[in-house]
């Protein structure tokens, strides 16, 4: 794991999913990996809008935070600085940045950073 990014308010080198989100998420990698060859298709058309470099979006599996955080992920055609990402996400309420190992990255063949966000009420 990179970490880009944190206001030490979360564990990061700890992260669990949820015991259901993990077989979904395990599950899915299944599928990704019969799709291998055609991923960046399949996936890139679902992630970038039509000429968009980044998208960002809810992740669908998450890690496990406390309820008052949302995990999201930038997906980016390109690697991008932390003054690009602080651009792009204007670090409201964002409280850790990272981007996973090539071990643990589960779409290698396209650049994705996750990203806490502490929601405010």
């Amino acid at each position: 794991m990179k970490i880009i990014y944190t206001d030490n308010q979360l564990d990061l080198l700890n992260l669990k999913r949820l015991p259901e989100v993990q077989v979904a998420y395990d599950k899915e990698l299944k599928l990704l990996a019969k799709e291998r060859k055609n991923i960046v298709n399949l996936l890139g058309n679902r992630i970038f809008p039509v000429y968009m470099n980044v998208s960002i979006m809810q992740n669908q599996y998450p890690y496990s935070f406390p309820k008052e955080y949302k995990h999201e992920v930038l997906w980016s055609k390109k690697e991008l600085s932390l003054e690009d990402l602080q651009l792009i996400l204007n670090f409201k309420n964002v409280v850790a940045i990272w981007e996973n190992g090539d071990d643990t990255r589960s779409v290698p063949e396209i650049k994705h950073y996750h990203f806490v966000v502490k929601v405010i009420q």
